[in-house]
């Protein structure tokens, strides 16, 4: 039997061109770390989905003043107005000062802490549920009113 030559080709074979798949895999690194350029690491923890479960929504169905403190001899930080609001929790605060608020035939003593607006406090009053002198429901209730009266 003879043995056949293989013809052996002399063309340098060129890789393939990386798919767009590909590119972008690439770039996986680079992307996070762009980001945390331009906008800190503030923004990195913004975008976690951990950050965005620390909070209760709930519904408020008037404005109503937003205060620094549990009561309104606090000062006052603006108004927050009808819709789906971001809270901490809530806190009872009979004994102080201006803490019961009135609208209507309605009042309250209760104060719902916000996750946004610099933390600020609003009364029950003008949120969805529960009845005159009674927390929320739906909302964290802490039955000890912060110390501080801003």
């Amino acid at each position: 039997m003879a043995a056949t030559k293989r013809k052996v080709s002399s063309k340098r074979k060129t890789a393939a061109k990386p798919s767009i798949r590909q590119k972008l895999l690439s770039h996986t690194v680079l992307l996070p770390v762009t980001f945390i350029v331009m906008f800190g690491l503030t923004g990195v923890y913004a975008l976690t989905s951990s950050s965005a479960a620390r909070f209760n929504y709930h519904y408020f169905y008037a404005c109503g003043g937003i205060y620094a403190g549990p009561s309104t001899k606090s000062i006052p930080y603006g108004e927050l107005c009808q819709g789906w609001h971001a809270v901490l929790g809530q806190y009872w605060c009979p004994n102080r000062p201006d803490s019961e608020v009135h609208d209507g035939k309605y009042y309250n003593d209760w104060w719902i802490q916000l996750a946004y607006h610099s933390k600020g406090y609003i009364n029950d009053v003008y949120a969805s549920g529960g009845n005159n002198n009674s927390p929320v429901p739906g909302v964290e209730a802490w039955y000890s009113c912060p110390t501080t009266l801003m």
